[in-house]
């Protein structure tokens, strides 16, 4: 009944009555539980208007209304944009200390296509920003998910569980719980940490802010997962930080988040014929089969990464996998004005890896390492 009730409420905002202040349920794409989640829809929204999207991840012993509290509602009336929060969960312990976990991941992106089934989304425009745990969150969805959003802003990010907890900071105790002792669970922190997926972040802009005076998330963080995209990614931002502030909340407020993101657009390049941001080189890292821009990953074991790096020149197509049992190419992913004749594929695990090819739903070739494809 309460989610009947919570459609009948997205209806009418959507049709253009009075703005909707939102609390759902959705099923988790992970494990199937049922989750929550809060947010907003600004009034007056006409059939043919598209709306940004700003998901935010909630801090450590936070929940889906954070995004009220922080004021992130007035910005979404203010400016016309869409927001939403998912009460995260974890793997071992509940939602507020969820640690960046799988679940957690999950519960972002199933509460983003829940807003997207049901209003106008800019798909150029999907924001993501968070805190603390929240900060750490960001950071991950952006190195996980580079082709869906926009651009990122994350604030006293946890971006190394690891190094966090030979700190013995405050919140170790908590992290602790989740993931549980090093070194036995040691891929669990990697897999967490948005330091292990450096050079994904080349692909999405990540804005980085901390107050320095942080005792419960060292600025060092912060400062660590900038330095370490840099060795990828010259260009990347440097942090903003809050000289002598403390682990605060409000150190840079809803506003100034917003202010940050609202200039970003996930657009191709007109040259490239492509809607989304296109790159002829890629170099992707993941723990988990997905998709990025026109591929799909499996890696190769649970308990490591797997690596891809693709290059692009003269219309033949490099592809070199590290531990992945499968690399899937959507050619239709590719830029027409850069066509792919042929592709050339090896792996460091050639008995493992295998090469699938299609065009949309259909299979043009399935090969094993090393091989090389002319496509039709």
């Amino acid at each position: 009944m309460k989610f009947q009730l919570i459609c009948l409420l997205v209806a009418a905002a959507f049709g253009g009555l009075s703005a909707a202040e939102l609390d759902f349920e959705f099923a988790s794409s992970f494990d199937q539980s049922r989750q929550q989640a809060a947010g907003y829809a600004p009034d007056q929204i006409r059939k043919d208007e598209k709306l940004p999207l700003l998901a935010i991840a909630h801090p450590m012993w936070g929940d889906r209304f954070a995004a009220r509290r922080l004021g992130y509602y007035e910005e979404g009336a203010r400016r016309r944009w869409l927001i939403v929060c998912p009460q995260l969960h974890g793997r071992h312990t509940p939602g507020p200390f969820s640690c960046s976990a799988l679940e957690a991941q999950h519960d972002m992106i199933d509460a983003i296509n829940w807003m997207k089934e049901r209003y106008p989304v800019d798909e150029s425009r999907i924001y993501v920003a968070g805190r603390s745990m929240g900060g750490g969150l960001t950071q991950m969805m952006l190195a996980k998910y580079p082709d869906l959003f926009a651009a990122g802003v994350a604030g006293q990010g946890i971006s190394d569980y690891g190094e966090l907890c030979s700190l013995h900071s405050g919140v170790t105790a908590k992290v602790l719980e989740e993931l549980g002792p090093r070194p036995a669970n040691e891929f669990e922190y990697r897999r967490r940490s948005a330091t292990s997926y450096a050079p994904n972040f080349r692909y999405v802009p990540l804005i980085l802010w901390h107050g320095t005076n942080d005792h419960v998330v060292p600025p060092e963080q912060s400062l660590m997962l900038e330095q370490a995209i840099r060795r990828y990614h010259p260009l990347q931002e440097g942090v903003h930080w809050k000289m002598a502030a403390s682990h605060h909340e409000m150190n840079f407020d809803a506003t100034w988040i917003c202010d940050r993101l609202a200039p970003y657009e996930n657009l191709g390049a007109a040259f490239m014929q492509t809607p989304r941001r296109f790159f002829p080189s890629l170099h992707l890292i993941t723990d988990e089969a997905k998709s990025f821009f026109y591929l799909h990953l499996t890696p190769a074991r649970p308990d490591a990464f797997g690596e891809v790096q693709t290059g692009l020149k003269d219309g033949v197509l490099t592809v070199r996998a590290t531990n992945l049992s499968q690399v899937e190419i959507d050619c239709n992913g590719f830029s027409p004005r850069l066509p792919v004749r042929q592709i050339r594929f090896s792996a460091a695990t050639p008995d493992d890896a295998e090469l699938v090819i299609r065009r949309g739903t259909e299979e043009l070739a399935r090969r094993r390492a090393p091989a090389e494809v002319a496509l039709p």
